[in-house]
């Protein structure tokens, strides 16, 4: 097969993604960042290249100049690297000459390949690495950024996290190994593939709150106010990151999924349908755990790469809260626990699929802290009544567990259930025999 690629000169100073153009000499410092070499702790420390310890903060220990060189060299890194994507694959991918190389289903389509790379490589050259380079302490001019542009942040990565499950889909079927790409990873002289490239904005993001909470740790009294800062900024960024991602891959629900509150726990697991007065199972699905403040959602997992969102979970069930009720054994087999509502004949025993002990032990837990704060919301609510009336619903009461060889504890922390508590419920599941619809 025959390549077609346009050999032209790359310009340092402007990089062209799809129709749009942006300047990167508007940093005055970055105006060079494609050609620049990335520099290693090494040189910093031996007074090559742009930055040396002494200048980065005459009053920090070795501690903080070692995080303030990796934050700075691998802030350079991470943008060469974008670049390098750009230049070698997105801007041959677009050319007219090379389109009959590239699959039907995604010619002229890079988005779906790349998503907002482009974004994100201006965002960081005009704001974060060209005021980190004009700053005598980039670490701590990081934090006033991450604060400053905290707001942006969030709107690129979290399209570009949204974007990369749809990403991840197509390179599966129509990147890797395709010979167009394989041929610019060779023009690019990479070692790894497209795909390990795409994954590092994803890195990245995450790695920031790791050098901040190892910057906390040895930073000067002055500067820990502001590294905390940028800390809890950022930690509630990726929060916020997770929520919304796990929001918007949850399709067909009868709802506003903003109203269930914050969202709390998800897990890939085998729910077995079960009888709750025979206990005999019906059913076993495999289906993915939402649990929110005031809802635990059941979903089943779709794929298809051709959607604008190739990844994503269909509603199926949801219990409110307030009508939830467990239990942390099962009749039903070990290392399971169990959901249902006072209003269903049925139960639900739940297996966590990553097969740890932990994982099932944490659900408990979180199903009873949001049990506690519901039954304290409905005390508040309630101060006409004389005492709350807490009650305990444990698999215990249902049979015995000595019978079965199983050990189920009848204590408030693995048992608490709580009660109906009707301000607390904000979507509708019309009548009682119609509260669990299966679409």
């Amino acid at each position: 097969m025959k390549f077609f690629f346009t050999r032209r000169k790359v310009n340092a100073a402007q990089l062209v993604c799809g129709s749009s153009t942006f300047d990167m000499s508007a940093c005055a410092t970055a105006s060079n960042v494609s050609s620049m070499p990335v520099m290693s702790p090494r040189s910093l420390r031996s007074g090559s290249g742009r930055r040396s310890p002494a200048n980065i903060s005459p009053q920090t220990d070795s501690h903080t100049q070692n995080i303030s060189t990796e934050l700075l060299t691998t802030e350079l890194a991470y943008v060469r690297e974008l670049q390098a994507v750009v230049c070698y694959y997105l801007r041959r991918f677009e050319d007219p000459e090379n389109q009959d190389m590239i699959p039907d289903p995604i010619r002229g389509k890079s988005q779906l390949v790349f998503g907002n790379i482009c974004d994100i490589i201006q965002f960081h050259n005009k704001h974060v690495l060209s005021e980190m380079l004009s700053s005598t302490d980039c670490a701590i001019k990081l934090c006033k950024c991450i604060v400053s542009y905290r707001n942006k942040f969030l709107e690129l990565y979290l399209a570009y996290c949204q974007n990369k499950r749809t990403t991840d889909c197509i390179r599966q079927k129509y990147v890797d190994k395709e010979p167009f790409f394989v041929r610019c990873q060779e023009e690019a002289g990479h070692a790894l593939p497209l795909s390990a490239y795409l994954l590092k904005p994803v890195q990245r993001i995450t790695k920031y709150q790791l050098l901040l909470k190892e910057l906390e740790m040895h930073c000067t009294e002055k500067q820990k106010a502001t590294v905390q800062d940028a800390l809890k900024t950022m930690l509630d960024l990726l929060n916020r990151l997770n929520q919304s991602i796990n929001h918007v891959y949850i399709a067909k629900y009868p709802g506003d999924l903003a109203l269930l509150g914050r969202f709390r726990l998800s897990n890939d697991c085998d729910v077995y349908m079960f009888n709750r007065k025979t206990c005999k199972v019906k059913k076993t699905q495999y289906r993915q755990l939402f649990l929110f403040q005031d809802a635990l959602l059941m979903c089943k997992k779709k794929d298809d790469p051709l959607r604008k969102v190739s990844e994503y979970f269909e509603y199926k069930i949801s219990i409110p809260m307030a009508m939830l009720k467990f239990a942390s054994c099962s009749k039903t087999g070990k290392k399971r626990f169990e959901v249902w509502s006072e209003e269903d004949r049925n139960g639900y025993a739940i297996y966590i699929r990553s097969h740890d002990e932990m994982a099932r032990k944490k659900w408990v837990e979180k199903l009873d802290k949001i049990s506690r704060q519901l039954q304290s919301a409905s005390f508040v609510t309630s101060r006409n009544t004389s005492a709350l009336s807490s009650q305990y619903n444990c698999c215990a009461e249902r049979f015995n567990p000595l019978e079965s060889g199983y050990s189920c504890p009848v204590t408030p922390a693995s048992t608490i259930a709580s009660t109906p508590c009707a301000p607390r419920i904000f979507f509708n599941f019309g009548r009682k025999n119609h509260s669990f619809r299966t679409f």
